[in-house]
């Protein structure tokens, strides 16, 4: 048996319509998001999703495109099945109520994770927004925060997706690949929408990185994977996940 699982940074409510209908096309079981407001869960779930789960990790005030606000953002994880043993563990610093300048790295890198229970069978599910640093540059920050993730996270079995904003390949890359499987089809070049992205607005597919991830352990399958775009400033993921 497997359960189709969704992971999209969502910008708010920039794009929240696009984001409503994807989310009733998808139909997965499992829905994780990023940069997501508690207020509009509701909206998303259509009252198809009766468990869910979140946690703050930023304010919309911190963002480029809504400065006056000081609306929470953060994670979610919405279900069809029930949710068990839910944590949220900031790998980094707590989130600032405050408004900041853009351009810092503003945000409080955050894992959040539950058990979904299908019948007699558990899934552990990490819906992820890691420390934001420009152009998937790496920074002493994030390394720190890395560190502190996997410790956190020990010898745990999970499948753990989300915008971790730092680019396939490189050094933290090469951190999480050691002991998680990178599920992301080698011949995607991008999770950064081509026409959404603030950076691609002027220029359509200008910036090109892959910083969204279906990260597993060896206990678990990841098949049918799709890498979606035209639903928000990133790429919406899609898999099929089962226990083996």
């Amino acid at each position: 048996m497997s359960i189709k699982i969704i992971s999209l940074n969502i910008e708010g409510k920039r794009h929240l319509e696009k984001v409503v209908r994807w989310v009733d096309i998808q139909d997965a079981q499992v829905v994780c998001l990023m940069e997501v407001c508690e207020e509009d869960l509701t909206v998303i779930a259509q009252g198809r999703y009766p468990y869910s789960i979140y946690a703050p990790n930023d304010v919309l005030g911190n963002s480029r495109w809504n400065r006056e606000s000081k609306t929470p953002v953060g994670v979610a994880i919405m279900s069809k099945y029930e949710l068990l043993n839910h944590k949220q563990v900031y790998c980094g610093r707590p989130p600032r109520i405050e408004i900041v300048p853009m351009g810092s790295s503003n945000h409080a890198p955050i894992l959040l994770t539950s058990e979904v229970v299908v019948g007699e069978e558990r899934y552990l599910i990490g819906s992820v927004h890691f420390t934001w640093t420009k152009d998937g540059s790496v920074s002493d920050e994030q390394r720190e925060d890395l560190a502190r993730l996997l410790k956190l996270i020990g010898e745990e079995e999970l499948v753990m997706v989300g915008d971790f904003n730092f680019e396939r390949g490189g050094e933290l890359y090469q951190s999480l690949k050691a002991k998680f499987m990178d599920n992301i089809p080698n011949e995607v070049i991008t999770t950064i929408d081509p026409l959404l992205h603030y950076a691609n607005l002027e220029e359509s597919g200008k910036l090109k990185l892959v910083v969204d991830y279906i990260w597993s352990t060896p206990n678990y399958r990841v098949s049918d994977v799709e890498v979606v775009s035209g639903v928000s400033d990133h790429c919406g993921l899609v898999a099929n996940v089962a226990k083996i």
